[in-house]
């Protein structure tokens, strides 16, 4: 962000943030963190390189509810609606007044495993242990029953959409008898007991704990706001933690598995050679070079099951039907693309 330099200085980094300045498709009328933002068409907006917008007025509202938000777009108060849950969008679409839109994003869904034993000599450790947890989840199940639209099941510690995100890695299929067997080999045939650290998809984090209990793994969910839980990664480590990761909308591995395996605060594995190689892929300018190292580097996280990876996240559009909108995967409403048919 580039910012008036007198006028940061009076104001600081909270004024700008309450009062942006800018040269955009729209300028900010008014601003309540968190709640409610209010956009007016800017009239001077020369047209660079986004286009001029079509809508005059933008207001954005946090409405936390699922069920008020759909009562409000039922009464015509709201016009778009993102971030639906799938059984809300489904009852929408089946009402026929609503369009309902389902569009892959490039947030990743994974578990973090301990490998580097920051919360003590635990099992996550033994690496026969993070691959029963592989095995144990049941990922395409839980798609299917739960996340439904374009949400697919990934097997690599990145999204397929980025560059340099290599497909052919170790996988662990669904196999609780494997699991299993692994756990006692490992030397836990009666399971244990584990800390599961989570702070969305509630209902996502209770179902992987009870099929980790399946396999004899008796998880106890600490549910957490994000700042909180990150903070707790960052100091202390957590044992199992349920994250999800959107790279910043930025189609490149170094925007996801360099962020969380080069010894950062959130590095659970903390693995010099994965580290080098995606330091390696970070540096160069050679595009085949960066696609070796980070191969490399994601077969490596693959192979010892640092992670668990889950899902690529879709998301949920519902809009009334005079609203032009088309998603995309970066997952950021660019209000100046929106109008009205």
């Amino acid at each position: 962000m580039i910012e008036p330099k007198d006028y940061f200085e009076k104001v600081g980094q909270e004024g700008v943030a309450l009062k942006p300045v800018g040269t955009g498709p729209y300028s900010v009328e008014s601003v309540d963190p968190g709640r409610h933002f209010v956009l007016k068409r800017n009239p001077n907006y020369f047209a660079a390189v986004k286009p001029k917008a079509s809508i005059e007025t933008v207001d954005i509202r946090t409405v936390p509810d699922a069920n008020t938000q759909m009562a409000e777009l039922f009464n015509g108060d709201i016009d778009l609606v993102w971030g639906v849950p799938s059984d809300q969008a489904d009852k929408m679409a089946g009402l026929g007044k609503f369009q309902v839109a389902n569009a892959p994003t490039m947030r990743v869904g994974y578990l973090s495993l301990d490998a580097a034993g920051r919360t003590g000599d635990g099992p996550m450790k033994n690496l026969k242990v993070r691959q029963a947890i592989n095995m144990a989840i049941n990922r395409q199940g839980i798609v299917d029953a739960m996340l439904k639209g374009t949400t697919k099941v990934i097997n690599s510690a990145c999204s397929p959409d980025q560059f340099g995100c290599e497909q052919k890695v170790t996988t662990y299929p669904y196999d609780p008898e494997k699991a299993k067997k692994l756990l006692a080999e490992a030397g836990y045939p009666n399971g244990f007991s584990v800390d599961f650290y989570a702070y969305r998809d509630r209902p996502l984090a209770e179902a992987m704990i009870g099929m980790l209990a399946d396999i004899g793994i008796k998880g106890q969910l600490h549910y957490m706001q994000y700042a909180a839980l990150r903070e707790k990664r960052i100091k202390d480590g957590t044992p199992i933690s349920f994250m999800t990761w959107g790279s910043n909308s930025v189609a490149d591995v170094s925007a996801i598995t360099s962020a969380f395996f080069k010894m950062g605060g959130e590095d659970d594995a903390r693995d010099p050679e994965v580290a080098g190689l995606l330091e390696k892929g970070d540096t160069s300018v050679e595009p085949a070079e960066r696609k070796a190292a980070y191969s490399k580097a994601l077969s490596l996280i693959a192979e010892k099951a640092y992670w668990t990876p889950l899902w690529l996240y879709s998301t949920n559009y519902v809009m009334g039907e005079d609203v032009k909108f088309k998603p995309t995967p970066d997952e950021i409403i660019r209000f100046y693309d929106i109008s009205w048919k």
